[in-house]
């Protein structure tokens, strides 16, 4: 079953980038002009390993089992220990119980940092930013460099200055920078509209 590179980045949930680079790699095999094939054993393969990773990582959140750093010093301590620091171990309750209301606290103020929109979401940057960047990052070594290096070689074969090429490679850079921010912009916009 052939599937093209946007449905597949929309079904699997990844970036356009993403799946591109997987074309040119790990899927290539896969891979041709009419889309993906869905039934091809290399994205079969790439499909169960992602599966299985997206698996290991939901089913084991890294809160679960650990101590907050405030608690690591204190996790180990017997009584007598407990006792000698503290005084007691209504002292060491207390101590705790400040230590928990803290804690509190400072979950209380990264949720409201993040509905104020000081935060954002760590899925949200790799989402939108590390795709921007991925984006770019193949654009200005497929599209660019093929543009810069074609326009160059015309500029120079008409004698053109250096300094006239310098500010058009500039330019076809600028050019390329100023679409991605503005797209990154965009979809930070649209996944936080508030």
């Amino acid at each position: 079953m052939l599937i093209s590179k946007a449905n597949f980045a929309k079904q699997y949930d990844m970036g356009k980038s993403n799946v591109t680079k997987l074309c040119v790699g790990e899927l290539k095999k896969a891979t041709s002009k009419a889309g993906i094939n869905l039934n091809s054993k290399c994205v079969v393969d790439y499909l169960k390993r992602r599966s299985e990773r997206q698996r290991k990582t939901q089913s084991t959140p890294e809160h679960i089992g650990k101590l907050p750093d405030e608690f690591k010093d204190y996790a180990d301590l017997t009584v007598r220990e407990v006792v000698k620091q503290y005084g007691s171990e209504l002292m060491f309750k207390e101590f705790l119980s400040a230590m928990d209301k803290i804690a509190g606290l400072k979950l209380k103020e990264m949720n409201l940092a993040e509905r104020t929109g000081e935060l954002i979401e760590r899925s949200i940057v790799s989402n939108i930013v590390f795709d921007g960047f991925e984006t770019l990052h193949l654009r200005l070594l497929s599209e660019s460099s093929k543009t810069i290096s074609r326009k160059l070689g015309s500029m120079i074969k008409s004698g053109a200055e250096p300094e006239q090429c310098e500010k058009e490679v500039k330019r076809i850079i600028s050019k390329l920078l100023k679409l991605t921010k503005r797209g990154m912009v965009k979809g930070l916009k649209l996944a936080r509209p508030d």
